[in-house]
């Protein structure tokens, strides 16, 4: 009763303190993943861990998103061995192509070989998304073809799949792939198309606000550009999907960039670089500490910016050729801003020849940027007709983009350079361009919208500051509260634990006694027990002693008798001597209860043939198995072996014949077998000399009914008496243990 009371209140112990902790537990990690341990089936789980993977390679804003995914695909993976889910190892191997084509260049024919794999599989979900990658995978690489088929096909396969969803991503793709080739009108109308469909997706609605704004920034629209900015950032925040918020960080950074407020600017690009940090996605921290310098060029803090490049720049991986070609545009700017023009051409120079190493991926952006400010340098430098070229080809590089602020900056430029040249009608119509680009950018009304646009985000903001707070003080108020709960349980949980603490010692208490009486009483156990064994060695003993005085007086009177007495005389020794040899095994070993029957018949026969002269003309074979028995039935034994070899030593070999006597004891499963043989005259050749009913005889025939056994005689080649018994519990036919036998 006390144990299961014990038992009882430790659970209800661990059940408090379990709570408590609980209580203060955060749930951080998304609900998909803490549901893989609880699901049933290996084909849901499966399900989940690919789920994961995709989570942490589309959706996820994390550190070491790629080392996470790839985690939970080898988990899949091996998950997926025994059972060979089709869509399962498309899928693991679809993403592992992405994950490998995120460190380098991966052509195109790796994905069509997996499209046209799923095509003949029927894989309809991994075929969209292997179309979507390698539409992803090409983008500005002067394969619009392809890139528009790709996007295409992924589009109709997620519309015949009901993924409204991902549809909508494919239909973002291609307004993308429209912008990227200076296609702004139809990219608009596509996009706007997209968000009167995409409110209850808020991944590809945000996807087409960065769009819009990208195509209104581009075209110099700024009001609506800030607007659809601020919008995208609005969603990303309230609804926590941060993974792509650096792309609004970074629309809002050149939209104020535009409107020269550069403070403002730089506020943005700082959550962008600090969201980058944390992170850890190194591949955009370059374009934006490079827009960040851009920004405090322009507020005149060389000095600060170049110190801040300093500072940050070794601590970051810089390994791609796009990284390397802003590293020395990003120095070449300041060193220009600070009047070092030789080094800050050096610095153009290398950003050019990493440039150039891109390849295709070196974008007009870019290569106009680059071009325009070696142009600078060389117009600072007197160096007019240099100037001019670069200035020249800045302007045929961007004039397809239809880029607005780029082109605002172009012309005035050039307008410098060709007045410096003397070429002043050339001069005129870039000042031209360049006002009525101005008039676009910066009128009047617009710049009320946009006033007005950040007042109502200022307002938005101090909203989300209020509710923040609120939130908090709500916050504070239930951890108050968990708090109190928390205590509550562990002082429960600590009374609990002192009352059982308190249970346990009394009944380890209760048990030393109980034990210390207990092992008292076994030393008297073992104690007497040990008295009863030198007792019974000892009733043993004596019995022996008596049985020797016995044989003894038998050989003294013997003396005196006539031969057919003498005779009697002699069996009756015998048969004292069998019975005795049985109490002198038992009192000189710690075995009291059984004999070791292989030692007793050796010594048993031996004693036998002494008794008669050791006959030379007989010779004698012992063979007994390692078998205990008890007393009664090594008596048993003894007696039916000594009636056997005394008749087989007096008649079987008459004239001194030669021969053999052989005994055998053995266990053959539960009977155990003794064999007396010899190869005499045999039992009816022995008429004249003894009887086949003489005393002997039945003494044999009355110890095998005790035993409980038969006994047969064969003289058809000597005689053969076998005698055959049940082996009970004590006979176990295995090797006894050592004695140590008292020799006395």
């Amino acid at each position: 009763m006390g144990k299961r009371l014990m038992i009882l209140l430790l659970g209800i112990s661990c059940f408090f303190t379990s709570n408590a902790q609980m209580s203060g537990l955060a749930s951080g990690t998304p609900a998909l993943l803490q549901q893989i341990p609880r699901l049933s089936t290996d084909t849901a789980r499966i399900t989940a861990l690919l789920k994961a993977a995709d989570y942490y390679l589309f959706k996820a804003d994390i550190i070491g998103q790629d080392d996470s995914a790839q985690h939970y695909l080898e988990q899949a993976r091996l998950l997926n061995f025994a059972h060979h889910i089709p869509y399962a190892e498309n899928h693991i191997q679809l993403l592992k192509t992405f994950i490998n084509g995120n460190s380098g260049t991966l052509s195109p024919t790796t994905y069509q070989a997996h499209i046209a794999r799923f095509q003949q599989t029927g894989d309809k979900a991994n075929e969209r998304l292997a179309w979507q990658l390698l539409g992803e995978s090409i983008r500005n690489q002067q394969m619009d073809s392809l890139e528009l088929s790709a996007y295409t096909h992924a589009r109709l396969l997620a519309q015949q799949q009901g993924d409204k969803e991902q549809e909508l991503h494919s239909r973002a793709s291609i307004a993308q792939m429209y912008l990227d080739a200076h296609k702004g009108d139809t990219a608009q109308i596509l996009l706007q198309k997209i968000i009167t469909e995409a409110t209850p997706y808020p991944g590809p609605l945000t996807n087409a606000y960065d769009h819009l704004a990208t195509y209104f920034l581009n075209s110099g629209k700024i009001d609506s550009a800030l607007f659809y900015s601020l919008r995208s950032e609005h969603i990303k925040v309230s609804t926590g999907d941060t993974t792509y918020i650096t792309n609004s960080y970074n629309l809002l950074c050149r939209i104020y960039y535009v409107l020269k407020e550069h403070e403002q600017a730089i506020i943005w690009n700082r959550k962008a670089l600090n969201h980058c940090l944390w992170t850890k996605k190194y591949g955009i921290v370059m374009p934006i500490l490079s827009s960040i310098v851009a920004d405090m060029l322009e507020l005149k803090k060389a000095p600060a910016a170049l110190r801040m490049m300093d500072s940050i720049v070794p601590h970051i991986p810089i390994t791609t050729a796009e990284d390397k070609r802003l590293y020395h545009k990003t120095y070449g700017k300041i060193y220009f801003t600070l009047g070092n023009y030789k080094q800050a051409e050096t610095q153009y120079y290398q950003a050019i020849h990493y440039g150039i190493a891109e390849g295709l991926k070196y974008s007009t952006d870019a290569k106009g940027s680059d071009y325009r400010a070696l142009g600078i340098i060389y117009y600072h430098t007197g160096q007019y007709a240099r100037s001019h070229l670069y200035l020249d080809s800045a302007l045929q590089t961007w004039q397809p983009s239809g880029r607005q602020d780029f082109l605002l900056q172009i012309h005035k430029d050039l307008c410098q350079t060709d007045s410096a040249l003397g070429d002043f009608r050339s001069a005129m119509l870039h000042l031209r361009s360049a006002n009525e680009i101005s008039l676009i950018l910066y009128d009047k009304d617009r710049d009320k919208t946009i006033e007005q646009l950040n007042f109502q985000y200022k307002t938005e903001e101090r909203e989300k500051d209020v509710q923040l707070l609120q939130k908090e003080q709500l916050l504070d108020h239930q951890q108050l509260s968990s708090a109190r709960t928390i205590r509550n349980w562990i002082i429960a949980a600590s009374l609990l634990l002192m009352l059982l603490a308190i249970l346990l010692y009394r009944q380890s208490r209760h048990r030393r006694n109980t034990n210390a009486v207990i092992t008292q009483k076994n030393a008297l156990l073992e104690k007497l027990l040990e008295e009863k064994k030198w007792l019974l060695k000892e009733v043993h003993h004596r019995v022996k002693n008596n049985l020797h005085t016995i044989v003894s007086l038998l050989e003294s009177q013997a003396a005196f008798l006539d031969k057919e007495a003498l005779q009697a005389v002699e069996k009756s020794q015998h048969r004292v001597y069998a019975m005795s040899l049985v109490h002198q095994k038992l009192y000189r070993q710690d075995e009291l209860r059984t004999i070791d029957m292989s030692v007793y018949m050796r010594e048993f026969v031996q004693y036998l043939a002494e008794s008669f002269g050791n006959p030379s003309h007989i010779h004698f074979s012992t063979h007994t198995e390692n078998i205990a028995l008890d007393v009664t039935r090594a008596i048993a034994v003894g007696m039916i072996t000594n009636e056997a070899v005394t008749n087989a030593m007096k008649y079987a070999f008459p004239d001194h014949t030669r021969g053999e006597i052989n005994v055998t004891l053995v266990q053959k499963a539960q009977t155990i077998i003794l064999t007396i043989a010899d190869n005499g005259i045999g039992m009816m050749l022995q008429g004249s000399n003894a009887e086949i009913n003489s005393l002997g005889m039945e003494l044999m025939k009355g110890f095998a009914r005790d035993l409980d056994g038969s006994i047969q005689f064969d003289n058809r080649l000597g005689t053969v008496i076998t005698l055959s018994f049940q082996a009970e519990d004590a006979a176990i036919a295995a090797p006894l243990p050592k004695m140590d036998i008292d020799k006395m």
